[in-house]
């Protein structure tokens, strides 16, 4: 793609753990600040991964963005690096 967008034939995928499981329990993980870290984000030109990316990128966050739309990623990339955030 154009500009160094990434593509992707993915779709977003949200998990949430509501608890560890039980061979983690006993592991020390300590995961750094998100304003520190690097975010790929698959499905990032619309829906919950744009949501995701804005939300990821207002944090502080360094976002990578991947979708099969190449002009909405595009949009997307250039909305974010408007806003400040690092997005590619």
């Amino acid at each position: 793609g154009k500009g160094g967008l990434l593509l992707a034939l993915v779709q977003p995928v949200v998990v949430q753990i509501s608890k560890p499981a039980k061979h983690l329990s006993s592991m020390n993980i300590k995961l750094k600040p998100l304003h520190e870290q690097v975010v790929v984000i698959t499905g990032a030109s619309s829906g919950i991964g744009l949501v995701t990316a804005r939300m990821a990128a207002k944090k502080g966050a360094s976002v990578v963005l991947a979708a099969r739309n190449e002009p909405a990623l595009q949009q997307a990339a250039h909305e974010l690096s408007q806003s400040g955030a690092t997005a590619i």
